[in-house]
């Protein structure tokens, strides 16, 4: 068993997950990988199996959330001091993953967030939505008033985590569905080290996605929700 962990949550995605677990064996080789299939009803796991790549099978879609947080208690569960996650539609460029691992094993931070606007604004080999936009600039305003940090990129899913922050992540407050500010709030809290590392991603422009159609409004509304929950939820463990 290799120290770090990479962990690929995957819902019904046939189209992309063989050219990305091909390209985490070439750029992450000090790695174990896991992918967590969260219910998916098209052929994904049978191509992870067809790869020889473990795989966690959730008997229905859970969410985003759940299916993280499940390969969170698999890494704890088998003694890995480091885990990287990254998503399983080809959005994120893995010739990115040595920097996560070289900053882990350096001891930078407890938690290395991979930008795509930290070396330059805006750069997300794309086009971004106004709307999407928005959410970013709204969240990136929402980390700073309340947890005192500055971090570019709040709704990535590029992050890399130590042994330290991998057990707060294993917590009741993790939330199920969209875990992005509001955990960065509560680890910010917890004294965790945070970390941006310049990363590359894509604009897949996936239909189906949080990303399309209304849909972000849905998940601004429900972000800022657990943003402001997160702040209640810290005071009442320290009372």
């Amino acid at each position: 068993m290799k120290e770090i962990l990479a962990i690929i949550p995957v819902f019904n995605e046939s189209r992309h997950i063989r050219n990305v677990l091909k390209d985490a064996v070439k750029y992450c080789n000090v790695c174990d990988l896991l992918v967590i299939n969260d219910g998916s009803n098209d052929n994904t796991l049978s191509i992870v199996q067809d790869l020889n790549i473990d795989a966690i099978s959730l008997p229905f879609n859970t969410g985003y959330g759940n299916a993280l947080q499940t390969g969170f208690k698999y890494a704890l569960r088998h003694g890995y001091r480091y885990l990287i996650h990254f998503d399983g539609d080809g959005q994120h460029e893995l010739s990115c993953l040595p920097q996560f691992i070289e900053a882990l094993f350096a001891g930078e931070a407890d938690v290395v967030i991979g930008s795509r606007f930290l070396e330059r604004e805006g750069d997300y080999r794309y086009s971004i939505s106004i709307i999407r936009k928005a959410v970013i600039y709204l969240l990136r305003g929402a980390i700073k008033l309340i947890a005192g940090i500055r971090i570019t990129d709040p709704t990535s899913g590029f992050i890399g985590y130590n042994r330290k922050a991998l057990e707060f992540m294993n917590s009741d407050y993790y939330p199920p569905d969209y875990p992005d500010a509001d955990v960065i709030i509560m680890l910010s809290k917890e004294k965790m080290s945070i970390k941006e590392i310049p990363v590359v991603m894509y604009n897949l422009n996936n239909s189906g996605t949080i990303h399309t159609g209304i849909k972000p409004l849905y998940y601004m509304y429900k972000m800022f929700l657990s943003v402001f929950l997160s702040i209640f939820r810290l005071k009442k463990k320290t009372l």
